[in-house]
């Protein structure tokens, strides 16, 4: 009914953003939304571009290794030309047949701005699976774990972290070994739990995945016997999502430089605050709307630490991957630093997952955590430097940023790994060495894709994208 009584002003404000976007009619700017298009559509306005935000996000697909083989892999993509870099296919149109294998994450490709997948075969049979660069950040950070025993996604919807990791236990086990690894799904929404069934039977993954549908995590029991033998856990929370390609077409707030300054400031009310504001904004609108974003960060940021602390109970856990799409400090760097500063991590040995223990690709991507939100957010807990286990340097380098709207295709991401130090000495080697095994693989895998031998020998055994 509320929105049966307002149709008329929704039909003009949608008019207005169809027109501002460029679409001459309606069925234009859908076919554009329902294949994910970047807004940038020709080959002209590519070229006059002027900004950074304005590099259009190319299409990634992630290779699904739960149904798709090495024949599968050469078929789906022989009609594509192999490119030496990122930006050809990013400057190409959508129509062009262009491919380019990701030298970070292994089987994934990104393929041109809004390139159709909608009619593929591959795609509707689930050997594709659409996936962000960044997305696939956090299931790589646990991969080592997926040799060790089960893993639960904690906030698993809409899935696809959830088959991802999924796949990497496949790919790491041998068949006698699978049935005794699974990922353990929750997912709290009933709507939202339907779509990541749905997306867990696609991919194949149902051996895999066992799923706790309208199930909250932090009502569960870690010391329940059904995960005595979690060895790691994928969060992902809810989040602002201020990382998601396309929010910036959302109204526009003019906001302060540092929120955490900012609200300092309006403890303080003798101390006057001066800026420019926005060509449409009063200055009373401003601080309302700089006062609601805070808020809002406060409030989520609250939900995720309790998450993560929860997830820190696991008593057999020994890494966790945090993640979040925002770009804000205050749900990334600011609720990692808290969970390694809480009394439940420093008692159960929880400890930052250094950039030297990463995963090959992950260990090499540059852009690092908020280096000056680290410090400020140490500063702003009054954590003595003589207690501090850790410091705000060490912190930033282990913490991994996307930004979105740059040459890198990424969405605006965040991610953090936590590692766990009390295992006995036999479980520390085993674990050693399995992880040395992998990162091995990890050498090989990046020594073959920088020879670029495999896309122009179809009939080798070896593959980029195995």
């Amino acid at each position: 009914m509320a929105v049966l009584r307002n149709k008329t002003r929704l039909n003009a404000e949608f008019t207005k953003i169809r027109i501002k976007k460029g679409y001459a009619t309606l069925e234009d700017f859908r076919n554009d939304v329902e294949i994910g298009s970047s807004s940038v559509k020709d080959k002209k306005n590519r070229e006059n571009r002027t900004t950074e935000n304005s590099i259009p996000h190319p299409r990634w697909v992630r290779i699904n290794k739960l149904k798709a083989n090495q024949q599968d892999c050469f078929s789906i993509f022989s009609d594509y030309k192999p490119v030496d870099s990122l930006s050809q296919v990013i400057d190409a149109s959508q129509e062009d047949l262009v491919l380019f294998v990701d030298d970070t994450v292994p089987d994934l490709v990104a393929l041109s701005p809004g390139h159709d997948l909608r009619r593929w075969t591959s795609y509707e049979t689930g050997k594709v699976i659409i996936q962000d660069k960044a997305s696939c950040f956090p299931a790589m950070l646990l991969r080592d774990a997926a040799l060790e025993g089960d893993i639960i996604d904690a906030c698993a919807a809409p899935g696809n972290k959830t088959t991802h990791i999924a796949g990497l236990i496949c790919q790491k086990n041998d068949a006698g070994k699978r049935e005794g690894h699974s990922v353990f799904a929750f997912e709290r929404d009933s709507a939202r739990s339907w779509t990541l069934k749905k997306m867990v039977r696609a991919a194949g993954a149902e051996k895999l995945v066992k799923m706790f549908e309208k199930t909250d995590f932090l009502r569960v029991d870690p010391d329940d016997a059904t995960f005595s033998n979690v060895r790691a856990i994928l969060l992902d929370p809810s989040c602002s999502g201020s990382g998601i390609i396309g929010r910036d077409d959302d109204a526009e707030l003019s906001l302060p430089d540092d929120l955490r300054s900012y609200h300092q400031q309006q403890k303080q009310p003798g101390r006057k605050r001066k800026r420019s504001l926005g060509p449409t904004e009063t200055e009373g609108e401003s601080h309302q709307d700089s006062k609601a974003l805070f808020a809002r960060l406060e409030s989520l940021a609250a939900f995720q630490l309790k998450l993560l602390l929860r997830a820190m109970r696991f008593p057999k856990a020994v890494m966790i991957s945090y993640s979040t799409c925002s770009i804000h400090s205050e749900e990334n760097e600011s609720v990692v630093i808290q969970a390694l500063s809480s009394r439940i991590a420093k008692e159960r040995g929880w400890k930052i997952l250094k950039r030297d223990d990463q995963f090959e690709g992950l260990k090499r991507w540059k852009i690092r955590g908020d280096l000056e939100a680290c410090r400020s957010i140490t500063q702003g807990l009054m954590i003595d430097d003589s207690e501090m286990e850790f410091k705000p340097e060490d912190i930033a380098d282990a913490c991994i940023r996307c930004e979105k709207g740059t040459k890198d295709g990424t969405m605006g991401f965040f991610v953090a790994g936590f590692i766990r130090c009390y295992e006995t000495k036999e479980l520390q080697e085993q674990s050693r060495r399995r992880r040395e095994e992998a990162r091995n693989q990890d050498i090989e895998y990046f020594k073959l894709r920088a020879t670029k031998e495999v896309l122009h020998n179809p009939a080798g055994e070896d593959s980029v994208l195995d």
